[in-house]
């Protein structure tokens, strides 16, 4: 195996290009994306360990005290292979080459093995992780999406009944609450379930869960926020007031529940209370002085794309002037960390093309298509991508820090009507209108 210095290889070509507007029309193809799609999916697969009935990569993360670990990848949707599988599940569906689909099948059925280990053996090691973007909730994500299009060839029912009576039992021993790790991640995935399947299960849990949320919501002069186990009063998506806004006015049209719609509302109010007009930015709470944060994770791209998918449930009058100016926070400072999809160029790029979609700004548009075309030909040409480390050239192989996530922003704008978006945990039959308008290939 690999060790961390190998991995790290500071003379790597790597070029991190500045977004420009351009009045330039594209020159980028659907083929074009998917060659580079699968050109990256053989670098993820040179890297892999295989056996017979398992696959898996080691790869860097940060280990509970800040520390650098160099493990095997862990399930989860954020970092872990369950992610990397439905990387290769849509390419898959795309590319129709069985090879893909073998790849999903080995860590499915491992994934689906450790779900079950897990939830009746070793509980301890998962309670209160209850978000679809870590395990094990991630593995009913991925299997959602693999029954879909693969017509339940792994007994989904029976995993689902498990994870009901699983989530059940550990809803209260969440102290995150957000959409990465708690009861907001959490309601995205049973309401995906309750679209495809309404059991009868999903509908309780939607109402527990909707419940404890707005439970566990503190009230301010300036709204709702959440001060979770780790995170406080934050804004932005991943563990901030962006994601619970959306969340809860999702729940309250969905269930018709008008409780939840106003929790939302008071939610989206402080998130708008943390927009400064003098540094036309959003505060980033975990350090007072800081307006340059600009990832999905922390920042405005997240906070702009909450406010596109708000714009589904809600009139608000300020979404418009957030829209202006989060698009110049990101054209200005979205494009300088990494490539990745949780804070680099790759989210940064799905937010914008959603926005030049729903506004039709068609410079924005053609911008965000030549410097996609640009960044394929760097890669044509021997340049490296920077995964979600920034201060170093590693490759990792997860979907929001990674390779993967880049494969799968690729695939996304190669079929942007059909390809679910992972950035708001999107299901894989009921799309949202604005993260799925025509694609810009036919």
């Amino acid at each position: 195996s690999l060790t961390i210095f190998e991995k790290f290889n500071p003379n790597e070509n790597i070029l991190l290009k500045p977004f420009l507007l351009t009045d330039t029309n594209y020159s980028l193809s659907k083929n074009e994306l998917l060659l580079s799609a699968k050109n990256i999916a053989s670098e993820i697969l040179s890297a892999a360990i295989e056996e017979t009935e398992n696959i898996n990569w080691i790869d860097i993360s940060v280990g509970h005290h800040g520390e650098w670990e160099q493990t095997l990848k862990p399930n989860g949707v954020y970092d872990g292979v369950d992610g990397i599988a439905l990387f290769f599940l849509y390419l898959s569906k795309l590319t129709h080459k069985k090879k893909y689909k073998k790849i999903i099948v080995k860590i499915l059925k491992s994934s689906l093995l450790q779900f079950d280990n897990s939830i009746n053996e070793n509980k301890s090691a998962i309670k209160g992780n209850i978000s679809p973007m870590i395990f094990p909730s991630s593995v009913i994500y991925l299997l959602l999406h693999t029954d879909t299009l693969f017509q339940n060839e792994f007994d989904s029912a029976k995993y689902f009944k498990k994870y009901y009576k699983w989530l059940n039992e550990n809803l209260f021993f969440d102290e995150s609450f957000d959409f990465v790790n708690g009861a907001a991640g959490t309601i995205h995935l049973l309401l995906e379930l309750y679209v495809n399947y309404n059991h009868a299960e999903t509908k309780k849990l939607l109402l527990k869960c909707g419940d404890y949320l707005v439970k566990n919501s503190k009230r301010s002069e300036k709204g709702l926020f959440w001060e979770g186990k780790k995170f406080k009063k934050l804004g932005g998506f991943a563990h901030g007031n962006s994601s619970y806004a959306y969340t809860l006015l999702r729940i309250g049209k969905a269930l018709k529940i008008e409780k939840y719609t106003s929790a939302g509302l008071e939610a989206l109010i402080y998130d708008q209370s943390l927009f400064n007009a003098n540094h036309n930015a959003w505060e980033d709470v975990r350090n007072r002085n800081n307006y340059l944060s600009c990832g999905w994770c922390h920042g405005s791209p997240g906070i702009l794309l909450s406010r596109l998918l708000i714009s589904s449930y809600v009139e608000n009058k300020f979404i418009e002037t957030e829209l202006d100016f989060g698009l110049d926070h990101i054209v200005k400072y979205g494009f300088s960390l990494s490539h990745c999809v949780c804070h680099g160029q790759f989210g940064n790029l799905e937010i914008l093309y959603a926005l030049a979609k729903q506004t039709q700004n068609k410079k924005l548009e053609f911008s965000i298509l030549s410097h996609l075309h640009q960044l394929l030909v760097d890669y044509k040409n021997g340049n490296k991508w920077k995964c979600g480390m920034s201060e170093r050239n590693i490759d990792l192989f997860g979907l929001f820090l990674g390779l993967s996530g880049i494969g799968y922003t690729l695939l996304r704008f190669a079929d942007w009507e059909n390809i679910p978006s992972v950035l708001f945990l999107e299901g894989p039959i009921e799309k949202n209108k604005i993260f799925n308008i025509a694609s810009p290939f036919h």
